[in-house]
This record gives C-alpha cells, sequence and structure tokens, in this order.
C-alpha cells in the first residue's frame, strides 16, 4: 500500500523540472516511483503516483495498481496537461499503457 503523502514532504526544489512533451503526445519512458497518494473513491480504490525520469523531470499518473516506491518501470501513455505545484512543472499522463520494468531490469 502506498503511504500518504503528507504536506511536509516537498519535492526538491533545487532541481529543475520541465514538462514532457507537448499535451495529446504519446510518450514512453523510464521513469522511477517517486510517491504515492491513496485515496478510496466510489468504492475504487485510486493511487495517485508522482514518478521521475533520467532528467528530473515530474510526471503523474492515475491507477488503481501498485506500483513500488523507488521501483523503475518504463512508461508508456499520452500527456494529458502540464502543470505547476510548489514551482516544479509536472506533466500528467493519462491512456498510459502496461508498465513493465526497463529492458534487463527486474521487478
Amino acid at each position: 500500500m502506498c503511504p500518504l503523502l503528507q504536506r511536509e514532504e516537498r519535492y526538491n526544489t533545487s532541481m529543475t523540472s520541465n514538462w514532457i512533451g507537448e499535451i495529446g503526445d504519446r510518450v514512453e519512458l523510464d521513469v522511477v516511483i517517486k510517491s504515492c497518494i491513496y485515496r478510496n473513491a466510489w468504492g475504487t480504490n485510486m493511487r495517485l503516483y508522482l514518478a521521475e525520469d533520467k532528467h528530473n523531470n515530474i510526471l503523474t499518473f492515475r491507477s488503481t495498481g501498485k506500483f513500488g516506491l523507488g521501483k523503475k518501470w518504463r512508461l508508456d501513455g499520452v500527456v494529458k496537461n502540464h502543470c505547476e505545484f510548489h514551482g516544479q512543472k509536472q506533466s500528467h499522463i493519462a491512456d498510459w499503457g502496461l508498465m513493465f520494468p526497463p529492458t534487463g531490469e527486474k521487478k
């Protein structure tokens, strides 16, 4: 289960994050899961994940699945929108396909 993100937990704002692609672009990225917010809404266990690519770009995506914190995954999806949160640029990925460990990596 994902730990609930606490208000005190702030993302390292000394790093520069850029938006990934343009809205509507399909992207495939190797990411590391950094945090997760868990919520039971309308009988569905929904998780909002925050991940980071190798260039320290931040992205978010929603899932009912469990992905281990600190683990590497390959994410294939569509850039739904761009936003800023606490001064960090973030890209939200939607319509994503199966996630799997990058080639040569173990789960």
